[in-house]
């Protein structure tokens, strides 16, 4: 444009180069990735909150034994095709209705307390985790990971997967769809919004 310009006895235009803005590992931010749910629009790095053991405190517990979403009474014939389970009455609620998901995560009990389901144990889970109550553990950040990469579609947890929730609404693209048993009220939906990873990053950084 300039040497047009200057052909044109114009004065060239000023030039501005522009550095990129990194996230957190210091990789630029691009529109992708916050789509994707990993990074958020400053460059913080979701799953760098979830590169330890976390043991969930009192206060983030109270905060958690909420409803995060919508309760739902009765889901609607339209589930999406991108819904990700979390516990074991949720998960048999799908099977039994033959409702379609990507992922579900459960520990052959419901309201702690050992379940004998013939639909339950008839899944031959992909992967096999353990996690503490209370806790989301390494192991089970890196079983959802492997989970999301390969496409596999249960995780057994040894212990509670309870706070699954807490690590699939880090690690999952915008638009994607969590649903989980809340006890005496129905099947909470969480919808994943910038807004939501944000209000969960902000409890995990508390």
């Amino acid at each position: 444009i300039n040497h047009a310009r200057i052909e044109h006895k114009l004065p060239p235009l000023p030039i501005h180069v522009c550095d990129y803005y990194l996230d957190e590992l210091g990789h630029p931010i691009h529109s992708q990735n916050i789509r994707a749910g990993s990074t958020n629009r400053k460059g913080k790095v979701y799953e760098l909150l979830l590169r330890k053991t976390l043991v969930i405190t009192k206060q983030q517990r109270l905060f958690l034994s909420k409803p995060q979403g919508i309760i739902k009474k009765r889901l609607p014939n339209n589930i999406p095709n991108n819904a990700f389970l979390v516990g074991d009455a949720t998960l048999e609620f799908f099977l039994l209705h033959n409702l379609p998901y990507k992922l579900g995560i459960y520990d052959k009990k419901i309201n702690r307390i050992a379940s004998n389901s013939s639909i339950i144990n008839s899944i031959h889970p992909e992967i096999i985790t353990r996690n503490k109550s209370g806790t989301i553990s390494q192991s089970l950040t890196k079983s959802i990971k492997r989970a999301l990469q390969e496409q596999t579609k249960h995780i057994l947890v040894l212990g509670e997967e309870d706070l699954a929730t807490v690590a699939l609404v880090l690690l999952l693209p915008l638009e994607s769809v969590i649903y989980y048993g809340q006890p005496g009220q129905g099947i909470v939906e969480i919808r994943i919004t910038e807004a939501i990873k944000e209000t969960f990053a902000s409890l995990l950084s508390s």
